[in-house]
């Protein structure tokens, strides 16, 4: 028996919804995140493997996410127990506020468990119009599939672009990458730091931004989705495992957790 599947994509982003629900996820929050989980297997590859490794530490009843506001554009969110799937998408909505009010947005995310889902994050603002550039000091950033140190993400003239630069164009940005590259990481983080930059598209020439063809995400996604994506059998059967949790729930807990 082989140990790999062909899957279509939109069956991932189908179960991937009941799949968040039986980790504890309520329904709205799920809805949001499904696509990402699709996303980041058609583009990145390993999106289920790494749902399944993470599993046990997000399951379970949700406590109240560590979040704080550093300033009038920059908060803070301590991830540990909580996924980029959850969390994420409220995060793009803070940058996007920032960014279209004139400022240069940025969330610090400590201790994050999945970076796989954050180019589909940066997906989201580049579609409303937002550059949005994620920056690490860790190995752990991907784009179609590669490592990379920094992803950019922006609007192009037919749909979102990625780099894997953060080319300057307005002193602000410029700016504020500079400062975090010279902070140190904070207290209570597990050493790495990894935050989301956002910038309103005046505040940077996107003529002067060159998509590299090896870059081509919106190429790939569009091809995973006529063709299908290969995952590993146990990857995409944890997925149907949680989804019967959430259907066919066998405990007080899973049985609460079904009708939130």
């Amino acid at each position: 028996m082989t140990s790999v599947m062909d899957v279509g994509v939109s069956e991932v982003s189908r179960v991937a919804l009941w799949a968040l629900r039986g980790l504890g996820m309520a329904f709205g929050v799920a809805d949001r995140a499904a696509p990402l989980v699709s996303w980041a297997e058609a583009v990145e590859g390993g999106a289920l493997r790494r749902l399944r490794e993470i599993s046990p530490q997000i399951d379970g009843p949700r406590s109240d996410p560590r979040r704080s506001q550093v300033s009038d554009a920059t908060w803070r969110f301590d991830m540990s127990g909580r996924s980029l799937l959850e969390l994420g998408p409220p995060a793009i909505d803070l940058l996007t506020m920032a960014a279209r009010t004139g400022k240069v947005g940025r969330v610090d995310l400590l201790n994050t468990l999945d970076p796989i889902f954050l180019s589909g994050l940066a997906r989201i603002a580049a579609r409303r119009g937002i550059g949005l550039v994620a920056l690490s000091t860790a190995p752990q950033l991907s784009l179609c599939g590669q490592q990379v140190s920094r992803l950019h993400a922006f609007a192009g003239p037919k749909g979102p672009l990625f780099s894997d630069d953060a080319v300057g164009g307005a002193p602000e940005f410029d700016e504020a990458v500079a400062a975090w590259e010279s902070e140190p990481s904070p207290a209570g983080s597990d050493g790495a730091r990894l935050s989301l930059l956002a910038y309103a598209p005046d505040q940077q020439p996107m003529s002067d931004l060159v998509e590299p063809a090896r870059f081509d995400a919106e190429r790939k996604f569009a091809f995973a989705q006529a063709h299908g994506v290969k995952v590993e059998r146990r990857d995409l059967e944890h997925l149907y495992e949680l989804e019967i949790r959430t259907w066919a729930p066998t405990s007080d807990r899973s049985r609460t957790q079904a009708l939130a």
